[in-house]
Parts: C-alpha cells; structure tokens; sequence
C-alpha cells in the first residue's frame, strides 16, 4: 500500500480562521479548500467546537510531560507576536506574562502557530508625500503612448564590490567550524569598489560608464554631455535641432527624446537644471521628466542591476581593474538577450 502524505497538523491560528468561516456561513467543502485540508478534518474541528467550545480546539491529552501553558496562555503568546512582530522573544514572554516558560519553549508555541523568525524586508519609508507624489506620477503617465516609453532612456549609479553580495554558505562536519578549509577568506582590507553610471532602453543595455571617484555635479554633467548626448542622439535619431520646419513647430508637435534620472544631489545641482531646460532641450532634444522620489520599483534599470548582482555572486579577481571587466562582461551579456529585455 502506497504511502499516504501526510499534512501538518492545523495550527491555532488556523483553526481559528476554520471556525471563523464556518460562523460566516461557509460551507465545509470551501472552508477545506481554502485552509487545503479535508472535509473529514473541517467536519472535526467543527464538531469538537460545537460540543467543547474554545477548549475543544486544544490538542488531546499525551502522555508525557504536561505543557506548561495553557489555551489562553498560548493564545497570547500569539497575539504579542502579532501586535509587535519585532519584539525579541524575551519581550514576548513579558507580555504575554508566561514566565514560567522557557524561551524555547516560546519559539515553539510561536512555530505551532505558524509563525516564524524571518529577517524582514527592507523598505524605504514613505511619508504621505511621497506616497501622493508617487501617484500623480502614475496618474500622469498611465495612458502615455509606447511610442514614449519606447523613446525613453532610464539612468542610475551603481556600486560594485569584490566581496560579492550573497551570504557564504558552508557543508562542514559538526566541530569543524574553525578547520582552514571551511574559512571563508574574509577581504575587508582588501576590498575594492567600483561606482558606474548606466542607462537603458526599450532595446535593452546602453552605455556603461566607470565613474572614476566621488559623483558630483562636475563629473555628472561630463557623463551627460559625454556618454548621454552621443548614445541618445545614435539611439533616437531626430530631425536637426536647427531644422526649420522643426524650429516652427509648436512646442507640443516638436520630437524629444527622454530621459529618467533620480533626485539624487548631484542630478538636482542648478548647472544640470539649467543644462537639461536649455542645450540638452533645444539643442539635444532630450528632455527630462519628472521622477518622485524613492521609486526605484518603477526604474527598469533596477532589473538590469538585480540580474548583474546574482552573475557577480562567482565574481573572481581582486583588483579594482579586474572588477571592472567583470562588470563589463556582465553588461555585455545582457546586450546579448536584447529579445529578452523588450518585452
């Protein structure tokens, strides 16, 4: 006879959910699909509800050990965790006013409910400006042609280190944390970094460009005029700024390029205003638009960095020069998938 799979045992949390469907009206059938168990279990958890009420829903006596907690008491345990979800599990116990418990003995309470410690996303806070800016922007330029997005050149800044960016992972026998062959070469005084500027289309990669030293409104205002302007003009061609028929035409019916930076200082200087809203306009054609702040999610160019950082995890070389190719070669790879980047 084949061997049947077993399923973890419903949680409190999820038998409260259970419970709290079937007072809703629920039928049993449904409640088992959304909770993925059987009608047999639904149709028991129900029925001990009915009859016991709160208690029934308690697991049945073991022989062992008596928990030392009760129903209530892990219940509370539980609501703590929710309420302040980053409170240390001693903080917990304090709350939930379960001394005589071990914090071990918590975490397995908390697990029991299907709650686990998890690091925690990071996410940058957006106050309720940002937040209205972020949707007038997207209230703007939702019903915007692809003809625009596809004219459209997307930049940021980008740090790149020899120490790689995912956590170092180790298959080691138990006593052998400290044996030279399970050492990870630790090369904080030796680590190099890169900063480079890069831009993309709709037809994929663009320009990649070593920003040597700090960036500031001088050698930001070198890589416009010396990277943008010629990739732009290569990738958009337009009719010639000086152009008659296009100097008569009305600002609306004029052709543009566009191009996307964030609000970073050195993009917000008055010399690089004044540049984008006169020769980069009139003589370029490049215009920029308006970016909230914190949108990163809304930059394609962050997909491009994202695929770059997961082929940088087998970076080799340990010189600032050799960081460089590495990074070049990743950039080129994805000119090769140019198919894959338009859609």
């Amino acid at each position: 006879m084949a061997d049947e799979i077993q399923t973890p045992c419903l949680t409190l949390v999820e038998k409260g959910k259970l419970i709290g469907f079937f007072e809703a009206g629920m039928s049993q059938r449904r409640i088992g699909r959304i909770l993925n168990r059987s009608c047999h279990t639904v149709n028991l958890w129900i029925q001990r509800y009915q009859t016991e009420g709160v208690q029934g829903l308690v697991v049945r006596f073991r022989s062992g050990r008596p928990r030392l907690t009760s129903f209530e008491q892990d219940m509370d345990i539980v609501v703590a965790s929710i309420v302040n979800p980053f409170d240390r599990a001693e903080e917990i116990r304090e709350t939930a006013n379960v001394h005589q418990i071990s914090v071990s003995t918590l975490r397995g309470r908390l697990r029991d409910a299907g709650i686990y410690g998890r690091r925690p996303a990071k996410k940058n806070y957006l106050t309720d400006v940002r937040k209205a800016e972020s949707l007038r922007f997207s209230r703007e330029h939702i019903y915007y042609y692809n003809d625009f997005w596809r004219k459209m050149i997307w930049s940021d800044e980008k740090t790149f280190s020899t120490d790689g960016y995912s956590p170092q992972w180790v298959h080691r026998l138990p006593g052998g944390r400290h044996e030279p062959s399970n050492l990870a070469r630790s090369r904080h005084s030796t680590r190099r970094t890169i900063n480079v500027w890069g831009c993309v289309t709709f037809h994929g990669p663009g320009v990649l460009f070593r920003i040597n030293g700090r960036l500031n409104m001088h050698s930001y205002m070198e890589i416009l005029t010396g990277q943008l302007v010629p990739f732009a003009r290569a990738t958009f061609p337009l009719p010639d700024h000086e152009d008659p028929d296009q100097r008569e035409l009305p600002e609306n019916q004029q052709q543009y390029r566009f191009f996307m930076h964030d609000g970073c200082p050195s993009h917000n200087a008055i010399i690089i205003r004044e540049w984008f809203e006169g020769e980069a306009s009139h003589r370029h054609r490049i215009k920029k638009i308006w970016w909230p702040a914190f949108s990163p999610d809304l930059n394609p160019i962050e997909n491009f960095w994202g695929w770059m950082v997961n082929r940088m995890e087998t970076i080799e070389g340990d010189t600032e020069e050799e960081l460089w190719d590495w990074v070049n070669q990743c950039w080129e790879e994805m000119a090769d998938q140019r198919n894959y980047w338009s859609t």
